[in-house]
C-alpha cells in the first residue's frame, strides 16, 4: 500500500471514530441530562394546617391571628426535586375587603423591612428588587434582618390593589445562581397561579 492510500484510510478512520464518539457522547448525555436537571419529584401541599407546620420552625412568615379579618386565605407549598437540587417555595395569599385590605397594607409596610436597592451578589449578578406579576407589586424582604441570600433564599410580599390581596412569599433553592424573570420564578417554581 502507498503513502496516499495509507493516510486516506487513517483519515477515514479518525472521521470514522469521531462520529462514533459523538454519537455515543448524544446518546449518553440525554438520559443523563434529563436524570440531572429534569424534575424527579414536584408535589404541591395545599391548606392552613401545612401552613401552621411551617410556622413551628419560621417566624418571618406571618401569624395567621396577625393577618387581619381576611376574606380568604391560600396557602400553597411546592416543592421541586431533581438529583442536584431541591427548590421549595412557601406562598400564601391573603384576601379583603378594601378597607381591612388598606389597613393590613400599611401594616405590612411598617411590619417588614424591604429592600431598597438592586443587590449584587459576590459574582457580581444583580437582582431587581422589585418587580410586578399579574398586578402583584412584589418587594424583596431585607437580606440582612431576614437571613436571606439571594438568590437562593429570600422572603417576597406582593400587594395587589384591586384585587385587595397580599401575597407572602418565601423561596429555597441552595443550587440556583440566577433569576432571569422572577415571573418565570414564580411560575415555574412557587405555584403561582
Amino acid at each position: 500500500m502507498t503513502a496516499k492510500p495509507k493516510r486516506r484510510l487513517r483519515i477515514s478512520l479518525l472521521i470514522a471514530g469521531i462520529c462514533v464518539l459523538m454519537t455515543l457522547i448524544i446518546v449518553l448525555a440525554f438520559p443523563l441530562h434529563l436524570l440531572i436537571y429534569c424534575s424527579l419529584n414536584t408535589y404541591t401541599k395545599t391548606g392552613i394546617k401545612h401552613y401552621e407546620r411551617l410556622l413551628e420552625t419560621n417566624d418571618v412568615m406571618p401569624r395567621l391571628d396577625a393577618i387581619g379579618d381576611t376574606l380568604d386565605v391560600d396557602f400553597k407549598m411546592t416543592q421541586h426535586a431533581t438529583l442536584l437540587y431541591v427548590s421549595t417555595a412557601y406562598l400564601l395569599i391573603a384576601s379583603y375587603d378594601e378597607k381591612e385590605y388598606n389597613t393590613q397594607k400599611q401594616a405590612v409596610l411598617q411590619r417588614y423591612v424591604f429592600e431598597e436597592e438592586p443587590i449584587t451578589d459576590r459574582f457580581g449578578e444583580t437582582f431587581t428588587v422589585r418587580f410586578v406579576v399579574d398586578g402583584f407589586d412584589f418587594g424583596v424582604l431585607s437580606m440582612e434582618k431576614y437571613d436571606g441570600w439571594m438568590p437562593k433564599k429570600f422572603y417576597c410580599i406582593g400587594t395587589s390593589d384591586s384585587e385587595h390581596k397580599i401575597a407572602y412569599l418565601h423561596f429555597l433553592d441552595l443550587d440556583l445562581d440566577q433569576i432571569p424573570s422572577w415571573e418565570d420564578i414564580l411560575r415555574r417554581d412557587c405555584g403561582w397561579k
